[in-house]
């Protein structure tokens, strides 16, 4: 089996783990997840908050529901 590493960027790791979150983690637990940086990650999270796909709650970041079923709303219209 190959390892996620292999298959996917360090932006797409950080994303995945992000949007699978069940509860808000720390960067720290994101970056351990996702085999990423926690300076990367860090870097990661900036651009998704900024993006809309992550909220910070506190000092954990969350994934932000409302925007990930809008953006798979419009995937499926695009279909």
């Amino acid at each position: 089996m190959t390892d996620w590493t292999d298959k996917l960027s360090s932006k797409e790791r950080v994303q995945a783990t992000v949007e699978l979150l069940s509860e808000p983690a720390t960067p720290e637990e994101i970056a351990d997840e996702a085999d990423v940086s926690l300076s990367e990650t860090r870097e990661i999270i900036r651009s998704l908050v900024k993006d809309g796909i992550a909220k910070r709650v506190g000092d954990k970041v969350d994934v932000n529901i409302n925007e990930l079923a809008r953006r798979m709303s419009e995937d499926d219209f695009e279909e």
